[in-house]
């Protein structure tokens, strides 16, 4: 099961189950933290919820409590990740270039799918944007390159006609 927690800086995040654990006995998730599943109706304090999250600990009344952070739609399926517009623009480049525009967008489809890299790299959770970066980069290399085969080829046909 998914839960949302509030952080000190009023932030949700999303979490499996089998880490919250490791959050607990960090330190990140305290009995006063805010926490959310798609069960509950509204946020309560972690310790209320789930007292067995903390077996040693007493419960501390010192804590901050923090704000609620509004819960996202119970409907919803989503995870809480996006797709980077940047990988989904590499993966759109890298196409076009092989179809028709070779490296007019073969290279940005390259630019655009290393950014998107690098930023997927830094996310906490592992999302689909990884992936369609390395989509967009592996369309936009091909293209670039098949469209320079392309007009090499014909430069040496159109050299080797001349000396006919």
């Amino acid at each position: 099961m998914e839960w949302y927690y509030s952080d000190n800086s009023e932030q949700q995040h999303t979490v499996d189950e089998s880490q919250i654990p490791d959050l607990v006995n960090a330190g990140t998730i305290q009995r006063t933290t805010l926490v959310w599943n798609e069960t509950m109706s509204d946020w309560e304090d972690a310790g209320v919820i789930r007292p067995d999250w903390f077996p040693d600990s007493p419960s501390a009344s010192g804590d901050s409590v923090l704000a609620p952070v509004t819960p996202p739609a119970t409907g919803s399926t989503s995870t809480g990740s996006t797709n980077d517009p940047l990988a989904i623009c590499s993966l759109v480049f890298g196409i076009l270039s092989i179809m028709c525009l070779g490296p007019l967008l073969g290279i940005p489809a390259i630019i655009c799918g290393h950014l998107a890299r690098k930023n997927a790299a830094t996310e906490a959770t592992q999302s689909s944007s990884r992936g369609l970066a390395l989509a967009g980069l592996i369309t936009g290399y091909f293209g670039t390159f098949m469209w320079i085969l392309y007009f090499a080829f014909g430069f040496v046909v159109a050299m080797l006609e001349e000396f006919n």
